[in-house]
């Protein structure tokens, strides 16, 4: 019925791939979204809203409710980058941010591994550079 419609397959897609993901990042107490912002903030420390949104291709308002979550749970810190605008705000990692990175890290490397065993590696690596181009094409147009 659905074969020719990327639309729909992507989305397919995603949804099986959002409730394994959510599933393997319970068990940290973050959902998959709060993990990758947070390892954006692990990785480059002092991000702010509009590049975190910006490197992981959500809106500048679903950045600021993770971070938001985030904060809540003790993982991140906000620092005013700027003392003439309140707007500019980076994103800092807390101890107990440092504490669950290499079990991130973990997680996501059984994540890959889970793929990697049920299509193959090299289709896996294949099949995100693939993805990967054609979200740039469609930022390009």
């Amino acid at each position: 019925m659905f074969e020719r419609c990327l639309y729909f397959n992507v989305n397919s897609l995603a949804r099986t791939l959002n409730r394994q993901w959510d599933q393997a990042y319970a068990q940290l107490g973050l959902t998959s979204q709060q993990a990758y912002v947070l390892r954006a903030v692990l990785t480059h420390f002092g991000l702010n809203h509009q590049v975190l949104a910006r490197e992981l291709n959500l809106e500048k308002s679903t950045v600021s409710r993770i971070v938001d979550q985030l904060e809540l749970k003790g993982f991140v810190t906000r620092k005013h980058d700027d003392a003439h605008d309140a707007r500019l705000v980076k994103v800092a990692p807390t101890p107990k941010a440092f504490a669950l990175h290499a079990d991130i890290e973990n997680i996501e490397t059984v994540l890959y591994h889970q793929l990697s065993s049920s299509i193959g590696s090299e289709a896996l690596k294949n099949i995100v550079t693939e993805l990967r181009q054609f979200q740039l094409s469609l930022h390009s147009e």
